[in-house]
């Protein structure tokens, strides 16, 4: 009992990118238990391993950093953020910013699309094309997260890269899906998502 405790009490999980994140054993299971939701700690677990290719242009950023821009004066100045916003290779232009997004008992997916400067918003809670709920939801959030996105883009990447004006919003309906776990159905949204 005294080797099993101790088994489940040391790291099973870790992972240094975007910065060192570690789950013991006893988180793990706690997370993935079947019955549970997985909370932000078992998302964040999944993000990272690999979900788009590195050399897709697809930029995935966790739950952690709309927290820090809610939450956080000066989120920019912060090395964890910096970490968050320079995971992809150099050469590769970003494509699409992939932002995980808990709001209102639920999780959601804000797509930077940076080509046709276009924010989708993607809301498993949201099953039908309710755009004036999905709306009155997510409207003051996305316009924070856009402006956010917009700085850390100027900050980290160099001015321009990320466009500043011309953004429209689309507000997506997800359909019906077996699970009525959020974190479950975003991670398939980050994997699918094609814009247009």
């Amino acid at each position: 009992m005294h080797f099993a405790y101790l088994t489940v009490c040391r790291p099973w999980f870790k992972h240094g990118r975007p910065y060192l994140m570690q789950m013991t054993g006893e988180e793990v299971v706690e997370e993935f238990r079947i019955e549970n939701h997985l909370a932000q700690q078992g998302l964040e677990s999944i993000l990272r391993l690999g979900l788009c290719p590195r050399g897709s242009g697809r930029l995935i950023i966790g739950p952690d950093w709309a927290f820090k821009v809610a939450y956080t004066d000066s989120y920019w100045l912060r090395e964890d953020v910096r970490s968050m916003f320079n995971q992809l290779p150099l050469g590769v232009p970003l494509v699409l910013g992939l932002v995980v997004v808990y709001l209102d008992q639920g999780w959601s997916l804000y797509v930077f699309d940076i080509l046709c400067r276009v924010l989708h918003i993607i809301d498993p809670n949201i099953s039908k094309p309710g755009k004036s709920r999905m709306k009155a939801k997510h409207l003051q959030n996305v316009g924070e997260l856009l402006d956010a996105f917009v700085k850390c883009g100027d900050i980290f990447w160099g001015q321009g890269k990320v466009p500043h004006n011309g953004w429209s919003y689309c507000f997506h309906a997800t359909g019906a899906y077996e699970s009525t776990d959020t974190a479950m159905q975003v991670v398939h949204h980050i994997i699918n998502f094609v814009p247009g």
